[in-house]
């Protein structure tokens, strides 16, 4: 019992949105990091993710509610740039990772604007892992 309490504490699983409108997209990426041990909820819109974020900080409070946000940039129901905007005006540093198949000059200035990582569909899954694990240290390191 001794060793029990001089154990490093648990840290919470980390919480990823991924908002993609193509059904099996969105299971693959849901799927993938699940396996890779995060906690993954999904959206199909950048309207659903909306709701789903207020829920969130309607129950657990502002303090914890995601840790990433990883959006498609083109889906019905909004851009995932206009999400990134409104997640802006909330959490200044929640980290974003936005997915296009159209990694345009334009629209990589956009996504540093609002200060999110741009990944380029199609991917290999260990692109995506690298990018969120990558994404989620720096974060991590921000902090401290």
């Amino acid at each position: 019992m001794l060793h029990d309490a001089h154990r490093a504490p648990q840290r919470s699983p980390t919480t990823v949105l991924v908002v993609e409108d193509d059904g099996d997209l969105r299971e693959l990426v849901v799927d993938t990091l699940r396996r890779d041990g995060y906690v993954v909820l999904a959206a199909g819109s950048a309207s659903e993710a909306a709701r789903i974020l207020a829920v969130m900080v309607e129950r657990r409070g502002v303090d914890r509610q995601v840790d990433l946000v990883l959006s498609d940039v083109r889906m019905n129901g909004g851009t995932g740039l206009d999400l990134a905007h409104r997640l802006r005006a909330t959490s200044a540093r929640l980290p974003i990772i936005l997915m296009t198949a159209f990694p345009e000059p334009d629209l990589e200035v956009e996504a540093e604007d609002v200060g999110a990582t741009l990944l380029a569909k199609p991917f290999r899954l260990e692109v995506l892992r690298r990018a969120v694990l990558t994404t989620i240290a720096a974060h991590v390191r921000s902090l401290a």
